[in-house]
């Protein structure tokens, strides 16, 4: 009876070919979307749950005094001790820092993470030492650890203890090999050695974690620490920090949450993974809305089959048990070929996820999340499936019963495809809107063309300025005494007081210090508002700010020159003599940053690590990059190069948004074909459901233009009606996205219009050839074979 069963099944789909694949490859596309981004999702918060104890362990963080409404993770070394000592329900801490190093592997660079970290780390991480001594954990000692799997990189089966790398242009030799573990961890490390830093209250560089005790009320504890805030921590040697406040964040949580220090490795935000999971999950409800309405239409179309079935002894459960197993292969079909998909693009996957696990790892958890939406999808169906068979064995028996609910059926199945399609349609046209104005519009500044070069270690870097010069692609240079705004961005000090102001504020006003001179501002096209450039005349304390910097102090453009600013931890003031345009070189998602430029010939302490910053043609940065990577190898390969394009770094801000355009712009044709394709067939079989009543609409004397605008007509009004539907949601949650930037374009409704236009093109274009066929068929015909 089964095979009886998957052989009529299998010459259904046959029969249905278009429809069968069309569904197939949507509920496949679906399928992968959603398992993929699933497992991502999965992967991102599952970091450092391997830990013993990993639900009790919170990152302590503070408030960080030069963002507003953001969290740092930096804190001086004595907190542990501060913390397990006032609060009994901490059971352990952890202090340390991990940073990366240059490895110098047979003269290849390789870079590596060093923890630098005490006793603490260990015995909390429980982390073991598998041979060798201790050495590493003394201060400022030239030993070090090497974790067992980066010893077999190195060294393979040898013995690594005794040999000496190079790390950082420093030698060090290996006195302990020490467990690790893998990089699914915020804190992944390669080597532990000395700490190198300062160790007093007066120096935040070091990440702490807590482990609580069982049954540890979070948030009284955090209440308790942040009632008793230490003042060590809210004043040092430097003046009013601004810090003022604990937050604890899981462990497990941390490499997710929006102000954690990401590596550069991250291409898409968590939330962003999470928006492309749900056009997974649209594209599935799209492509199994589709086939069900296929798929019951079908049944009906097989009416006299069904009964002439029932007639014959076959039972209710029997005709089910068919209709089920026809709607399981499709559905198993699917998963093969879903499975066959994420073959095809895992390499892309891992490439965009950074995930680091095992084919097999990835497969097997991809098949769990693919077999639990099918087993949803089936336990969808059952019941349509059920109803509609009930409907359709008695519509056989006599005359056309439930007709209008079979519309509204048909015609909600189109509703929900369309109003999916439009809303994925919407969302991946506003964020290619967004993406071009925020690269295009007037950023107060040019970063288009501008690379810079620098390479520190002791270097004369004015002779490579001439170098640089002498390129033929290279048209203009400065002089190595400025960093680059976008790619390495600025100093920062806090302002706490400022003329107008009767007393200081409590909360620090962060304060970009960015070395300058006029050919700097004009280098990067900054426009002057108010006020003069800052020249070789110009004082220390002389200072230019942006526009945004002088509204934020309370100050009016016209008004601003001659005021002064008085930074925290400074003896002198600062005047104002300039006022320039905002200019963004910082991420589009964040404020506009207060901005001051001070005069770079009065910090010639501050050159050690400037950089060359040059214009080049357009379209020669590949071979400008080359030409300067070849005379650093050649010169100095043992010294640290940083060499950048403002074009690629601005872009580094935008790469999510690019990343979550692209997987929505797939969605997005996924979605049109689906439902254009589902449209397509289901007025293929309304056209030969409809055929007699086409055929005596023409014996009456309706005419070809008649008949093609009555479907037409009926399509548009269920486009309009999705419309309303779809256009709302998709503005609402559009607009809050867009909020999240501070250049934002005009929502508008031309995108409407226009969306609106070229999908009725599309269904005009898709059906219009269907139905022209059915209106001209001859009526005498069609109604003698019917």
């Amino acid at each position: 009876m089964i095979a009886h069963y998957l052989k009529i099944a299998f010459r259904n789909l046959i029969k249905y070919k278009t429809q069968s694949v069309i569904s197939i490859l949507g509920l496949a596309t679906g399928f992968v979307c959603f398992a993929l981004s699933a497992y991502w999702i999965h992967y991102e918060m599952t970091y450092d749950a391997f830990h013993q104890d990993a639900n009790r362990i919170y990152a302590v963080r503070v408030n960080d005094s030069f963002a507003k409404g953001k969290v740092s993770s930096r804190l001086p070394h004595p907190i542990g001790r501060y913390l397990k000592e006032h609060y009994p329900e901490i059971e352990d801490y952890s202090v340390f820092n991990i940073h990366k190093c240059r490895l110098n592997n047979n003269n290849k660079w390789l870079q590596v993470n060093m923890a630098s970290a005490d006793s603490t780390f260990m015995q909390m991480m429980n982390i073991k030492v598998l041979d060798g001594n201790t050495n590493f954990m003394i201060r400022e000692s030239q030993e070090i650890a090497i974790t067992q799997d980066m010893a077999t990189q190195l060294f393979g089966k040898e013995n690594p203890l005794g040999k000496e790398i190079e790390l950082n242009q420093k030698t060090k030799k290996i006195c302990a090999v020490v467990t690790g573990w893998d990089e699914h961890s915020s804190f992944h490390y390669s080597f532990i050695g000395d700490i190198n830093y300062a160790i007093g209250w007066d120096y935040s560089m070091f990440q702490a974690l807590v482990k609580l005790k069982k049954n540890t009320d979070v948030k009284a504890l955090l209440h308790k620490m942040n009632e008793n805030f230490p003042d060590e921590m809210k004043r040092n040697k430097y003046g009013e920090t601004g810090v003022t406040t604990f937050f604890l964040t899981p462990l497990t949580s941390l490499h997710y949450d929006k102000d954690f220090l990401h590596s550069d490795d991250v291409i898409i935000t968590f939330n962003y993974i999470v928006y492309f999971s749900v056009a997974g999950i649209l594209i599935i409800i799209c492509a199994l809305v589709n086939y069900l309405t296929l798929f019951i239409n079908r049944i009906r179309a097989r009416k006299k089959e069904m009964a002439l079935r029932k007639v014959n002894g076959a039972s209710d459960l029997s005709l089910i048990a068919l209709l089920f197993i026809e709607y399981m292969m499709t559905l198993v079909s699917s998963i093969f070929v879903g499975m066959l998909l994420i073959e095809v693009l895992l390499p892309v996957f891992i490439e965009y996820s950074g995930i680091i696990s095992s084919r097999p790892t990835i497969y097997g958890e991809a098949l769990v999340y693919i077999a639990g939406i099918s087993i949803i999808a089936s336990l969808v169906a059952i019941l349509p499936i059920y109803l509609f068979h009930k409907r359709t064995l008695q519509s056989s028996l006599g005359a056309s019963k439930g007709r209008h609910t079979e519309n509204l059926f048909r015609k909600g199945s189109i509703i929900v495809q369309l109003s999916v399609c439009l809303f994925v349609i919407f969302a991946t046209v506003t964020i290619n809107r967004q993406l071009y104005f925020l690269k295009h519009t007037d950023l107060g500044m040019v970063h288009h063309n501008i690379g810079s070069v620098s390479i520190w270690m002791n270097v004369d870097m004015n002779t490579w300025s001439s170098k640089i010069a002498a390129l033929p692609m290279v048209t203009e240079t400065l002089p190595p005494k400025y960093y680059p705004l976008v790619s390495t961005g600025a100093m920062m000090m806090g302002v706490n007081k400022w003329d107008g102001l009767d007393k200081p504020v409590k909360e620090l006003e962060p304060l970009d210090m960015i070395l300058a001179s006029e050919d700097f501002c004009k280098f990067y096209g900054m426009t002057l508002l108010s006020g003069e450039w800052i020249s070789e005349k110009s004082l220390a304390t002389d200072l230019l700010i942006t526009e945004s910097t002088a509204r934020t102090l309370g100050w009016k453009i016209q008004e601003a020159i001659g005021k002064h600013i008085y930074p925290e931890g400074f003896d002198e003031s600062f005047a104002v003599i300039g006022i320039v345009k905002d200019c963004q070189y910082k991420s589009p998602t964040t404020k506009i940053p207060n901005t001051a430029f001070i005069n770079t010939e009065k910090q010639k302490h501050l050159w050690f690590r400037a950089s060359i910053m040059f214009k080049y043609k357009e379209g020669t940065w590949p071979e400008c990059k080359h030409l300067i990577e070849k005379m650093y190898q050649e010169e100095y390969p043992d010294k640290v190069l940083r060499l950048f394009s403002e074009d690629e770094e601005y872009d580094h801000y935008l790469r999510s948004e690019n990343a979550l355009h692209k997987l929505l712009e797939f969605a997005s044709i996924i979605c049109i074909i689906i439902s254009i394709f589902g449209i397509y067939s289901l007025v293929t079989l309304t056209c030969e459901q409809r055929r007699r009543e086409i055929a005596i609409r023409k014996v009456n004397g309706a005419t070809v233009k008649t008949i093609t605008k009555m479907f037409f007509r009926e399509y548009l009004s269920l486009l309009i009606l999705s419309s309303i539907t779809a256009f709302p949601v998709s503005y609402l949650i559009m607009k809050k996205w867009i909020e999240g930037y501070n250049r934002q374009i005009e929502m508008g409704c031309l995108s409407f219009i226009y969306i609106f236009i070229g999908i009725a093109l599309i269904i005009t274009a898709s059906i219009g050839w269907r139905v022209w066929k059915a209106a001209n068929e001859n009526p005498a015909e069609v109604i003698k074979n019917e």
